[in-house]
């Protein structure tokens, strides 16, 4: 298996799979935890500041992701599922002002967590994206934040 596969599963969803030396329970957590989650997410050289995330059913999470230049991208939903330690299904939706959600363009995303000995198998899946272009836009993405989840969880299992 290929350590990062990304399926264009049609013009408005993806799905991305990547085999992550860390157990299931610290990958969840990392997922899960905001002061773990705000030290990875964010694709290449954004950093990322957690204004809400609360990890269970009806919860909401509020994220802001700052490019090189300190231009802001801020992302909201709410958790649908939350299983512990294997499976989120949350929304997405872009702000485009403080706390207004662009009207329509609510996207879901399903994060599956699947224990392979000491390993995870971890599958995102994000759909009913605008179109093709932000499917796009999102597979970069979500592809992009993977070195840095992999480096976050390489110290904290040891195995940098």
């Amino acid at each position: 298996m290929a350590n990062q596969d990304a399926l264009l599963d049609n013009e408005t969803s993806l799905s991305i799979t990547r085999m992550l030396d860390a157990p299931v329970e610290a990958v969840f957590a990392a997922f899960t935890d905001p002061a773990q989650y705000q030290q990875w997410v964010g694709p290449g050289t954004m950093r990322s500041e957690v204004k809400r995330l609360e990890p269970h059913a009806g919860g909401a999470y509020r994220v802001t992701m700052y490019d090189e230049n300190a231009n802001s991208h801020t992302v909201a939903g709410v958790y649908r599922e939350v299983t512990a330690p294997t499976r989120l299904v949350f929304t997405w939706a872009w702000e485009i002002d403080m706390g207004t959600i662009r009207a329509g363009h609510e996207s879901l995303v399903t994060i599956t967590f699947r224990p392979v000995g000491n390993r995870t198998e971890l599958t995102i899946k994000h759909e009913k994206l605008e179109n093709a272009t932000s499917r796009d836009q999102h597979t970069q993405g979500w592809q992009g934040v993977m070195p840095k989840l992999e480096k976050f969880l390489a110290g904290k299992t040891g195995r940098a």
